[in-house]
């Protein structure tokens, strides 16, 4: 553990996080309170700050394999981090966690931010739409994969994101659920050629919509 107290930690962390999330939310006109950014379980505050530091900035925590604290936890971290590393960075992704089913655990996280260590089911983003895709696939795993609506998660930044959710079953038992978060411009870029209207053919005015098999 970093040789500082508890307190230090939290306000440290806090501090950016005003940076980095609240006052960005703020100056578009959505309000966030610290409790609705930062988690009160202390694992997730010292995880969430030790990696951060390491990196320097909080857009950059996917470089650091391993925060040098000494614990079982950034073991494992330098052991699977690279190739989780790898695909967020070549399908572009937002980030990818893996949360453990019992309570909705984020026990891990690509990117290292807010949501890394909370609770999907009690912690300051369970009612987000990212959460209720990854409890329906918790709950009915033989389901298959769960799709998310879009919508804003905090974590995420200002862009409105969705997520995949896919449980895991190791050697027939269900071991967690996989969620790969994406940004909503990618769906975005794909609608509108790139926003080159004009070389797709599109007409100069109006809209254009991607509807779901079930006509949403």
């Amino acid at each position: 553990a970093l040789d500082i107290p508890d307190a230090d930690i939290r306000d440290s962390l806090v501090a950016r996080y005003r940076v980095s999330y609240i006052e960005p939310f703020s100056d578009v006109g959505i309000e966030l309170d610290t409790r609705d950014i930062v988690s009160e379980t202390p694992a997730a505050v010292y995880l969430q700050h030790t990696y951060g530091a390491q990196s320097g900035d909080d857009d950059d925590a996917l470089s650091v394999d391993d925060a040098g604290d000494g614990t079982d936890w950034s073991a494992s971290h330098a052991a699977l981090h690279p190739a989780f590393r790898e695909v967020v960075q070549r399908r572009n992704l937002v980030d990818l966690l893996l949360v453990e089913p019992a309570n909705g655990d984020v026990v891990y996280s690509v990117q290292k931010r807010p949501d890394l260590g909370t609770s999907l089911r009690l912690g300051p983003f369970s009612g987000s739409p990212i959460a209720d895709a990854v409890n329906q696939a918790a709950a009915s795993p033989s389901d298959g994969v769960v799709l998310s609506d879009l919508a804003f998660y905090p974590p995420a930044g200002l862009n409105p994101v969705g997520a995949i959710a896919s449980p895991v079953v190791v050697d027939g038992s269900f071991a967690g659920v996989l969620v790969l978060i994406y940004d909503s411009s990618e769906l975005t870029s794909i609608l509108s050629a790139n926003r080159g209207w004009d070389r797709a053919g599109y007409p100069p005015t109006g809209d254009t919509f991607l509807i779901s098999a079930d006509g949403r």
